[in-house]
């Protein structure tokens, strides 16, 4: 299909909304039944080789739709995510690029009725030409720090752009790399992989770069935010073609060229979710812990003289938040006989021996710290 066929609907002036977003409730409420005047009103772009009376048709749903499927005002937290897509989020606009200027503008100047500053387009290059992406889920490894398992495609179901990936569609064995977030791709990537795939589902087994500051920042971030995150893929379709799925019209895609995965807010795929993460090795937590038992310390002498120089009693708040500090160290005894108990059980000759009592006088260090020895 040409660039020429595609567009992007022309801006138009509306009152704004700063309440919470639901593109999938606002989009369920316009009537099967509606003509395309009121589909126009909602979405920003309109494949016209489509039915112009079809939802499918559209992309960029930012209005608030009544009860009655009457169309109302500009979403702003909608237009800010429309504009996060034009700019590679949520697995990027799968438009063509000359469309994404028609776009932005359009949601820029309901962005601007709202007295919002709408983020700069970015260019095409920089968004990956016309490569497209995809969602993904993440499951970390049971091996060494970092590494882990993300399923990024399941076959044989309609994702949210309403393509079907094929078993086969990914090239297996490949090596590539993980982006920064939201396929940032003009900064440092954060990991690399390789593909795996079955009958139901492509994965790729990696790891993330813990020695460099972006990949432990993707590393911790994965880690805090556990099933909430998602990833996408970068891809370019080698082999695509349409046709009807399960009811609906659909593209199946055959064979893809594969480039990176990211996380982002929210991907495309079906079933997208973090499931568990391979920790630090027992050496680095050992140093991160007694690191910031130590600074902890050292903080809380460092206010008690300053309470002894001024005067001042402690407020009731850090009074509970340091009897609840406290009350965590006097559990470390429990603690304390576990490595006691590991290390009569342990041969010290051996290397892994002393390293283990080395750790167990540093924890003795530490409390005997706290204790004010």
């Amino acid at each position: 299909m040409s660039v020429a066929t595609k567009r992007a609907i022309g801006a138009h002036e509306t009152g704004v909304d700063t309440g919470a977003w639901d593109a999938a409730e606002n989009v369920r409420r316009i009537p099967g039944d509606a003509t395309a005047a009121p589909l126009r009103r909602m979405y920003a772009w309109v494949d016209p080789d489509g039915n112009p009376e079809a939802k499918s048709s559209y992309k960029f749903p930012h209005h608030i739709v009544s009860a009655e499927g009457a169309v109302g005002d500009a979403n702003m937290r909608a237009c800010s995510a429309g504009m996060a897509v034009l700019n590679g989020g949520r697995g990027g606009a799968d438009i063509p690029d000359a469309d994404r200027q028609g776009v932005w503008s359009h949601l820029a100047g309901h962005m601007r009725d709202g007295d919002m500053t709408p983020p700069e387009l970015r260019g095409y290059e920089q968004t990956g030409g016309d490569i497209e992406h995809k969602g993904l889920a993440l499951k970390l490894l049971d091996e060494a720090p970092g590494t882990f398992r993300a399923v990024f495609s399941t076959f044989n179901v309609i994702d949210s752009d309403g393509d079907v990936t094929l078993p086969g569609a990914f090239p297996e064995g490949k090596e590539l790399l993980v982006s920064s977030w939201g396929h940032k791709w003009q900064e440092l990537p954060v990991g690399k992989g390789i593909i795996g795939a079955n009958a139901q589902e492509a994965w790729i087994d990696g790891v993330f770069f813990l020695t460099t500051t972006p990949g432990k920042d993707a590393y911790e971030t994965v880690k805090a935010t556990g099933t909430l995150q998602e990833y996408s893929y970068g891809f370019r379709p080698l082999e695509a073609e349409m046709g009807q799925f399960e009811g609906q019209s659909v593209r199946f895609l055959k064979r893809l060229a594969i480039f990176e995965v990211s996380p982002v807010l929210q991907g495309a795929g079906e079933n997208t979710r973090t499931v568990a993460i391979k920790g630090l090795s027992l050496e680095a937590q050992s140093s991160e812990a007694l690191a910031a038992i130590e600074d902890y310390a050292d903080r809380v002498k460092a206010l008690a003289a300053l309470r002894v120089k001024e005067g001042r009693v402690l407020s009731m708040a850090n009074r509970h938040r340091l009897e609840a500090v406290l009350a965590a160290i006097h559990s470390l005894k429990g603690v304390e006989d576990d490595i006691t108990q590991l290390l009569s059980e342990t041969d010290t000759n051996t290397e892994k021996g002393h390293d283990l009592f080395g750790l167990f006088l540093e924890y003795q260090q530490v409390v005997a710290h706290l204790g004010g020895g």
